[in-house]
């Protein structure tokens, strides 16, 4: 019997395109070729779809009747099973019918449809893209492009390996990649110019451009030519996007091009005047940021020593930035060279270089010259510099600087008064060469101002006073000099004085950024925290890589109890500086804070495996263990923390409060023991400290455990009497209270601790308040538990 003449034309089956007259099957993992036999059972079947058709029949209509096994019926029905990823135990298209025959499972699609899709894609083929696969042109220009780029980033390796003297003219790089782009079409009409064959008239053989009308092979050929499609354009898009500069982030600030200075090399062998080359660096970092167009990035990111061995475009990555400075200064006997060069972040390609040699005196005239040509070299006007911040004496004196130099690097890293008063020392060192030297008298004036902040000593205060006075007067209209005095006035407690002179360096420097933050740590000192805020984000906006703002202002947001925001400030803090341990121990603060305890614990040991003195972060673990209700993993922190700091009753307050949520009686007892420990660390610390209203507190609870209530509501009354708006006195109240068993005063201390913005999270998972916050009153006041906590 003749096969079903439509069904010849083409079904679909299921999932797969069937071409019966190519003897294709096609689907989503690409397309099989069937013999004719082969496919000509599969359209017997596919005649009756659902219905029993024995091998009989099927034998009968592709063999014409001729007498032949079951073999090789059996041998096909295998093969279009194999085809179709069918399996003879669950099958999905084809059922083997025991003793009888088969049946098709799947449902056929209407013929119709494939002869449509047939004859699109036939004409399809005269497109222009098909004659193009013809001619293997994708080929070529796939090779070509990326060829093309594997050589540019070979040129790049060299290139920020050599010295500044081997390396080649600015212009040779950019025609050099000129040349490759304008290549690629030249490669591409070759390609296709060479599989042409022409005839005797010169005309070009149609069997050579273009496809037979059916390809067996024209689906997989597409499927190739489509990847390789893919390859080419994005190899040119990510060339092309290579070599165009990269756009700020900021959205606001468009124009403004980011620019990083790294530390310049010493010249000499010995390395001795390291130091040197990082002050010229620092020095040009703080000039190229007086103009409004450039976004420099901190000394904090430039200067880390984990990023000084990067090439170009790591440090380009690294620091989000599109330009580099680098240079190397050489220390003659009486003269000072510097050479700089000028590099495309992004590209990797110089820009510019140049070498400036002179006496020692003229480096400040170098400096300003390589100004100058960095901002020629980016098309900034040098006249739009703000040169109202600069306080550099008309002739250098080069010992003086040296001095200078080292003041300033040893005041940076400061955080001792000893620290402070080594810079202080090399400042007036400085002055007793260079009387006349404005920046180090600037210098002496913040050196002692820090001598305050980790002292507070009056002697301290005296010698900044006059310090910051002499500044003044030697230098009336010095932004740096009444910077230095606004940061005087702001650390003695003076925040409206601090103000006025932080907004007279503001009017005058508008993009100086420690003008704008020790504003708003002025305001935030005052209790004006919209103010505070409003300038942070000033300072934000004229600088969003300055690790120092971002780390005030995460300390402003907790204080603040904006625990979220300031889970997202300290996040950007940690991205702008993985090295600082700081920024890890303010986001685990917040992420405690703000009931993320898991977070919080990473964060934490973040902290550690930078600071393993870093006992805050120890305790930041134990709390977190103990809110999520892991009790004995808390406990074991807490002993932990306990032996570090034998001293402290919250670690043996902690580690009483984890025993006490185990169960079982020598957890009881060991409780009770730590609560004892507390108690005693807790009064011994009042004796040094009388008016400390939290510690106060922490012995009225440490009593309360013990069940002495006298002690208790004595030391609780004592604690709200010295700070009665702390809202951890408070909260402290309430634990109190639930242990003396008062849960309506409990309510009320935990009502009053979550006005004053106490965490609701923390209160509403601490074990503790259980009993509280189960009564509906404490429920309506908008507190819900957040989970049962597990013993």
């Amino acid at each position: 019997m003749e096969l079903d003449a439509a069904l010849r034309k083409g079904f679909r089956l299921g999932d797969w395109e069937v071409r019966p007259i190519e003897g294709l099957v096609t689907g989503a993992e690409g397309s099989h070729h069937l013999q004719p036999k082969t496919m000509d059972v599969l359209v017997c079947l596919a005649a009756s779809p659902g219905q029993v058709v024995t091998r009989d029949e099927i034998i009968d209509r592709v063999w014409n009747g001729s007498a032949v096994s079951d073999e090789p019926l059996t041998r096909c029905i295998h093969e279009i099973r194999r085809c179709l990823g069918d399996h003879r135990d669950e099958p999905e298209y084809i059922k083997t019918i025991p003793k009888r025959g088969y049946r098709l499972l799947a449902a056929v699609g209407d013929p119709q449809i494939v002869e449509e899709i047939l004859t699109s894609e036939a004409v399809a083929e005269t497109h222009l893209f098909w004659q193009v696969t013809r001619q293997r042109v994708l080929w070529v220009g796939a090779t070509y492009a990326v060829m093309a780029w594997l050589f540019v980033q070979l040129v790049r390796f060299v290139e920020s390996r050599a010295s500044a003297d081997l390396l080649p003219p600015a212009w040779v790089m950019p025609a050099l990649v000129i040349i490759i782009l304008l290549g690629f079409p030249v490669a591409i009409f070759y390609a296709w110019v060479r599989q042409i064959k022409f005839d005797d008239t010169g005309e070009p053989k149609p069997e050579s451009i273009s496809f037979p009308s059916i390809s067996p092979l024209l689906l997989s050929r597409r499927g190739i030519d489509t990847v390789l499609v893919t390859l080419v354009i994005s190899v040119l898009a990510g060339f092309a996007l290579d070599l165009v500069p990269r756009s700020t982030a900021d959205s606001a600030l468009p124009s403004r091009y980011r620019l990083a200075v790294m530390p310049f090399e010493a010249g000499q062998a010995n390395g001795t005047d390291n130091w040197l080359g990082k002050g010229v660096a620092e020095d040009l970092r703080n000039r190229l940021a007086s103009f409004d167009a450039l976004l420099v990035s901190s000394r904090n990111l430039s200067f880390r020593e984990s990023v000084q061995d990067m090439d170009a475009q790591q440090l380009g990555h690294e620091l989000n930035t599109q330009y580099l400075l680098r240079g190397v200064v050489v220390r003659g006997p009486d003269h000072m060279i510097v050479n700089a060069r000028l590099i495309d972040a992004v590209t990797g390609f110089q820009l510019w270089a140049d070498s400036f040699k002179g006496q020692a005196s003229t480096l400040f005239d170098m400096q300003q010259k390589i100004v100058v040509a960095v901002a020629n070299s980016l098309d900034i006007d040098p006249a739009l510099q703000d040169r109202s911040a600069e306080d550099w004496p008309s002739v250098l004196n080069i010992a003086a600087y040296d001095s200078y130099l080292r003041g300033r690097t040893q005041l940076r890293d400061a955080d001792n008064s000893e620290s402070a008063a080594m810079a202080a020392a090399w400042y007036q060192q400085a002055l007793s060469i260079d009387q006349h030297m404005p920046m180090a008298r600037n210098g002496l004036c913040q050196a002692h101002v820090r001598e305050i902040e980790l002292s507070g000593s009056d002697w301290a205060y005296g010698k900044a006073n006059q310090a910051c006075a002499e500044a003044i007067l030697q230098g009336p209209e010095s932004v740096a000099a009444h910077l230095a005095l606004a940061n005087f006035y702001r650390v003695t407690g003076h925040a409206e004085n601090a103000i006025d002179e932080y907004r007279w360096v503001a009017d005058r420097s508008a993009n100086n950024v420690e003008a704008w933050l020790g504003m708003a740590r002025a305001h935030w000192l005052n209790g004006e925290g919209p103010d505070a805020e409003k300038a942070f984000r000033k300072a934000l906006e004229i600088k969003t890589d300055d690790v120092d703002t971002h780390a005030v202002f995460t300390r402003f947001l907790l204080a603040e109890g904006r625990y979220g925001e300031a889970v997202e400030v300290a996040r950007l803090l940690v991205q702008l500086d993985r090295e600082q341990v700081n920024a890890y121990a303010y986001l685990a603060e917040a992420l405690f804070m703000s009931g993320e305890f898991e977070a919080a614990i990473q964060a934490s040991r973040q902290v550690l495996s930078r600071d393993l003195e870093r006992h805050s972060a120890i305790m930041n673990i134990a709390h977190s263990y103990y809110y999520l209700g892991r009790y004995q993993r808390a406990s074991y922190i807490y002993r932990e923390a306990s032996r570090q700091l034998p001293q402290d009753h919250f670690a043996a307050g902690g580690l009483a409060n984890a025993y006490a949520q185990i169960d079982g009686q020598e957890a009881a007892d060991k409780s009770l023991q730590s609560f004892a420990r507390a108690r005693q660390l807790a009064e011994a610390a009042l004796l040094t400290d009388p008016a400390d209203a939290l510690t106060t507190v922490s012995l009225a609870y440490y009593c309360a455990a013990l069940g002495d209530t006298d002690c208790a509501a004595s030391n609780r009354v004592q604690a709200l009497q010295l700070e009665p708006d702390n809202v951890d006195v408070h909260y402290l109240s309430a634990l109190v209270h639930t242990r003396l068993g008062d849960m309506q005063a409990a309510l009320a201390a935990t009502q009053k601790a979550l006005d004053l913005g106490y965490p609701q999270v923390l209160l509403v998972t601490d074990p503790q308040l259980e009993q509280v916050w189960s009564q509906r009153r404490f429920v309506t006041a908008g507190l819900t538990p957040l989970f049962e906590p597990s013993r």
